[in-house]
């Protein structure tokens, strides 16, 4: 079978050999994996709602989602009964966010709060943690050093000297930070190697779903922190992704558990600081469980601009939303190949042929 040119399928070791000899069905995944990047998401959504809504909703055993940020607000979508709805509604209220010229922090988190307003009623919160086999993880950040009320200047001094200490290290992140997982309470992921950072679990409920979710997008500068969560500690709660910007731990260890990984790049950067630092790209080893699909640059050439929206769209496009408005939507229409290419390489089983080795 010809290679469609929309997607790439990148293997690590293990799951590089499971694919090849066996071809790759749902009850083959162990976890699903998403990670930060805000506008970035919208090239997704197509192969998103194809696969959560039409391929691994058929296997019959629990499956543990793990997201930060955007990546977390997806699978609240993907956990909804009716998904296909969830993501159309999701990335609908996400392309048509506007703001006014002089927007702060204040304007944009109220702009998050009621996009996870509308998107998790009553109903949806019900349904995402009683979903027969979707159990949803993701994670916020508490901050050990408290910024609420501190000037924009100072959390931006703050925020440089964490970087120049991660520079050094990325253990050093652990002085200012812990992870904190929001699970559902069926089934705790035994995820492994998280020894790096202080780790709070907490199950999520219809009292704290909607602050923690919106705590696990809340970007540094950009919007204001969460405080107090119920039912885990008091402190305030930021990007899950200063962390676990693309989440890259220990998913998965069996030569058969394939962890799939649903993402924008054809690499992995583990922390929100590491962005600017090449040499900190997830290595092979840790990538052996996992399945990357992502778009090629052939289909990236393709979309308006030659590139995957981002959050700089707002500054790129500010007082031209209509233009924004309208690259965006063609990214999503044109997502959905992604999501044909996909259905079609792992029903025909020429993902075998198709997929590559790390």
């Amino acid at each position: 079978m010809k290679k469609k040119t929309g997607l790439l399928f990148l293997a690590g070791e293990k799951a590089y050999r499971k694919i090849k000899k066996d071809g790759l069905s749902p009850d083959d995944v162990k976890v699903c994996v998403s990670a930060s990047g805000a506008a970035k998401w919208i090239v997704l959504y197509g192969l998103d709602k194809a696969v959560f809504g039409n391929w691994l909703n058929k296997r019959q055993t629990p499956v543990n989602f793990f997201g930060t940020s955007i990546g977390a607000w997806k699978f609240a979508a993907a956990c909804c009964k009716n998904s296909d709805k969830a993501f159309d509604l999701l990335v609908d209220l996400y392309i048509n966010q506007r703001y006014g010229k002089d927007a702060g922090r204040k304007e944009v988190s109220e702009t998050a709060l009621r996009i996870v307003e509308e998107l998790l009623t009553d109903n949806r919160i019900d349904e995402i943690l009683s979903h027969p086999f979707y159990r949803i993880c993701f994670s916020a950040v508490r901050c050990k050093v408290p910024l609420q009320g501190k000037s924009f200047i100072y959390k931006y001094l703050f925020l440089l000297k964490i970087a120049l200490s991660n520079f050094g290290s990325r253990k050093n992140l652990a002085k200012y930070f812990e992870r904190t997982f929001f699970m559902d309470n069926r089934d705790i992921p035994d995820f492994s190697g998280l020894n790096d950072f202080k780790l709070n679990n907490t199950f999520l409920n219809s009292q704290n779903f909607k602050p923690a979710l919106i705590a696990s997008g809340s970007i540094p500068l950009i919007m204001d922190g969460i405080q107090n969560i119920p039912g885990t500690l008091k402190g305030e709660y930021i990007d899950g992704g200063i962390i676990d910007y693309h989440p890259v731990f220990g998913f998965a260890s069996g030569d058969e558990e394939i962890v799939l990984y649903h993402h924008f790049y054809d690499y992995l950067i583990p922390g929100w600081f590491d962005k600017s630092l090449k040499w900190r790209k997830a290595g092979s080893r840790a990538m052996e469980n996992i399945l990357l699909v992502c778009p090629s640059r052939e289909f990236v050439s393709s979309l308006p601009g030659e590139k995957i929206p981002d959050r700089n769209d707002f500054k790129r496009f500010k007082g031209r939303d209509e233009l924004r408005i309208s690259n965006w939507n063609k990214v999503k229409e044109q997502s959905l190949v992604l999501g044909e290419e996909f259905l079609e390489a792992v029903e025909t089983g020429a993902i075998r042929d198709f997929v590559i080795k790390i």
